[in-house]
């Protein structure tokens, strides 16, 4: 049976087998639109980066979301009526609209958000001196490519917020939507403004009966989610 290695937020093909049951195998494959950037900043600080900086990122990442996307402050986004319009509740909490729950979705509220983080696990943690460059990348899956520019201000906004404890202010110099294969394609930089491109087409395989999953870096499972 095909395997799953579950690495960086998606499911990729691996070398061995569970005995798990898989209730989705009748699924039909489909084509979901996935587009990987990369963000280039300038330090504007020493800015530190941990080993895993996944957290990091997605930490100040969201701060910075929610404070450009709530309008309704001090309300809990589960009990929210834009919760469904929301860029922080969509890309980070999967917030799942009823009239689209379909297939394996269809019994869910949530699903697994559709922004991933993928910085690369280092041995050691890192130092990035002032005015030097340094990148994350990340993943967007499905309509959630739609919302790039709330993402780039997302970034930009977390560079004012600046990163750790000592708030390493960076700015963003360009944003690189990565193919397939080569070349690239500039999406955004500080001169020329923002021209998003469209994400590549992904054909996703058959759903297997089994999967196993290997999680390479720490996973925080909400309490409140369906998965």
């Amino acid at each position: 049976m095909p395997v799953r290695r579950c690495l960086a937020g998606g499911i990729v093909p691996g070398d061995r087998t569970h005995t798990a049951a898989d209730r989705v195998a009748d699924v039909p494959p489909f084509a979901l639109p996935l587009a990987t950037y990369r963000f280039t900043c300038r330090a504007e600080d020493a800015v530190s980066l941990p080993a895993l900086a996944d957290p990091l990122w997605r930490s100040v990442f969201g701060l910075a979301l929610k404070r450009s996307s709530c309008i309704r402050e001090g309300e809990k986004c589960r009990a929210c009526s834009l919760r469904f319009d929301c860029d922080y509740a969509f890309l980070l909490m999967g917030f799942n609209r009823p009239h689209t729950r379909h297939g394996i979705t269809r019994h869910m509220h949530t699903v697994p958000p559709p922004l991933i983080f993928r910085c690369r696990v280092r041995d050691h943690a890192s130092r990035v001196p002032p005015a030097s460059t340094f990148s994350v990348c990340l993943a967007l899956v499905g309509t959630a490519n739609e919302r790039l520019p709330a993402v780039i201000r997302a970034m930009e906004g977390a560079g004012r917020l600046g990163l750790g404890r000592k708030r390493a202010r960076f700015s963003l110099a360009e944003v690189v939507q990565d193919g397939p294969q080569p070349p690239e394609r500039l999406v955004a930089d500080s001169r020329h403004g923002m021209t998003p491109g469209r994400p590549a087409q992904v054909t996703i395989p058959e759903a297997p009966r089994t999967i196993r999953f290997l999680f390479l870096s720490p996973y925080l499972l909400p309490s409140d989610t369906d998965l």
